[in-house]
């Protein structure tokens, strides 16, 4: 029994802390629905952010004056006369100093604010991921995404320049295009490609019906 207790008292050591948190321009009834849809990420940090029904929200600890203190409504109730509206009782639930105040952030997808990708300034790095927010454990995620996403936007962008200055150059040259651009027609490429395949196919039979006329020469 004293080892059952040990591993008890070892796996209990979590402990709950109740937050009083205070929304602007938000509904109460919201957290009512049936179909809430609730969201939130780095409770640890000086600025939490939440997601309730698809609109963020930016949370900032403020101190309290004084105490938050929390009560459970309960139908037990002393007096009953119908002519009389009952009076609702209410039970000590809980109390709290922890302040949290939320207030509406709006804000962009990650692939957006990629644009200026030629600015060396745009690159996020610890300093600027720490002020906006974003927990230690996913720094490391983060910026390693966002020297993905910047180096695929320029190798995609180069490889459009590329094109361009190709098209450009035979149009100079009066060669009729297919289509004014690749996104006209985006299986040119896969048609060109084809007709490689098809010329060396033909090749290749071209060789070796001339393999077999010597053959049968001989």
């Amino acid at each position: 029994m004293e080892n059952n207790n040990d591993q008890h008292n070892d796996t209990s050591d979590s402990e709950e802390i109740l937050v009083y948190v205070e929304f602007e321009v938000l509904d109460d009834n919201v957290f009512n629905e049936k179909q809430l849809q609730l969201d939130m990420i780095g409770i640890d940090t000086e600025h939490p952010i939440m997601q309730i029904n698809g609109k963020f929200y930016e949370g900032t600890y403020e101190d309290v004056v004084g105490t938050y203190m929390f009560f459970t409504k309960t139908n037990d109730s002393s007096m009953s006369d119908p002519v009389f509206d009952i009076a609702p009782n209410f039970k000590y639930f809980a109390k709290t100093k922890k302040f949290l105040k939320m207030q509406r952030i709006f804000i962009k997808s990650r692939t957006e604010v990629l644009g200026d990708s030629e600015n060396n300034q745009c690159i996020p790095n610890s300093y600027t991921l720490k002020q906006a927010g974003i927990p230690l454990q996913y720094r490391t995620e983060a910026l390693l995404f966002w020297k993905t996403m910047r180096s695929n936007r320029l190798n995609a962008l180069h490889s459009y320049l590329e094109k361009q200055r190709i098209r450009q150059q035979k149009k100079s040259q009066g060669i009729i295009l297919e289509s004014e651009s690749d996104e006209d027609n985006p299986f040119a490429i896969y048609e060109h490609k084809e007709e490689i395949f098809n010329l060396d196919k033909s090749e290749h039979i071209h060789v070796d019906s001339q393999k077999e006329l010597i053959n049968s020469d001989n």
